[in-house]
C-alpha cells in the first residue's frame, strides 16, 4: 500500500513539474530568443568612420560593431559581439575603435520590467515594445544606451 501511495505521489510530482516547466517556457516565450544590438546611443556625436556625418548611434558609425544575446529557455545565454576600446580626446570627442570578436556565456533571470543577464557583470535590460533597453546611467565615465531588437 505505501508503495502505491509512493508511486502515486512521485507520478503527481512529476506533473506539477512538467506542468510548471510549460507555464515558464510560455511567460518567457517574448524573452527567448536571439536579440541583436540595433542602437548604441551615446551622448555626443562623433564621426568615427570620418564621412563628415556625425551621429550618437555608434553603429551609424563603425561598420565593425555588432553584438547579440541569444537567451535560452533554460535561463542560460551566450552573448556575442565586437569589443571596443574607448579613449576620451576632448569632453564630447572620443576615439572608438573595434577591437576583438568574443563570446561569453551567462545566465539570465525574468524580473518584473524585463532582464537581468549576467555574464560577468549584471545588467539590468528594461522590456518595452518589443525591444530590450539598457542605459549603464552612473556606471561608467561614458554615459551609452543599448537596444537590442529580438530578430528569432
Amino acid at each position: 500500500m505505501k508503495i502505491k501511495y509512493l508511486l502515486l505521489s512521485l507520478v503527481l510530482i512529476s506533473i506539477a513539474c512538467s506542468s510548471n516547466s510549460d507555464e515558464v517556457i510560455e511567460k518567457n516565450s517574448d524573452i527567448v530568443g536571439l536579440w541583436e544590438m540595433t542602437e548604441f546611443q551615446m551622448d555626443f556625436a562623433q564621426d568615427l568612420n570620418s564621412d563628415g556625418v556625425s551621429s550618437t548611434n555608434l553603429l551609424d558609425e563603425l561598420e565593425c560593431l555588432f553584438v547579440t544575446i541569444q537567451l535560452n529557455d533554460d535561463f542560460t545565454l551566450t552573448t556575442s559581439g565586437m569589443g571596443l576600446n574607448f579613449q576620451q580626446l576632448t569632453e564630447t570627442t572620443f576615439d572608438i575603435n573595434c577591437t576583438v570578436s568574443s563570446t561569453t556565456e551567462g545566465t539570465w533571470t525574468r524580473t518584473e520590467q524585463g532582464i537581468t543577464i549576467s555574464p560577468n557583470h549584471v545588467y539590468t535590460y528594461v522590456l518595452k515594445e518589443n525591444k530590450l533597453y539598457y542605459d549603464n546611467e552612473n556606471e561608467s565615465p561614458y554615459h551609452y544606451k543599448f537596444v537590442y531588437t529580438k530578430i528569432n
